[in-house]
């Protein structure tokens, strides 16, 4: 799994890359996704560990979102 993890990490170090090469209007998660979809598609399936370890990404993702809600929660006052 932790093979998975670096391939997703990995496109996310070349859409920050192509982003401040090219200064791009698009958002970096957009680039990075149509990364990894492309490579899926050439691939031509999914692999059993990038499956798991994009399950395990997806399944906590609320997590990802208690940083957020805390600089919300700060900014309040503003909002």
């Amino acid at each position: 799994m932790i093979h998975a993890f670096f391939i997703i990490i990995l496109c996310q170090m070349a859409e920050s890359l192509i982003v401040q090469m090219l200064d791009s209007p698009i958002p970096d998660a957009i680039i990075g996704m149509v990364i990894l979809f492309t490579g899926l598609c050439f691939r031509g399936k999914v692999d059993d560990s990038v499956a798991k370890a994009s399950g395990v990404l997806v399944d906590n993702l609320g997590f990802f979102f208690i940083p957020a809600g805390a600089g919300i929660t700060l900014y309040i006052g503003l909002i």
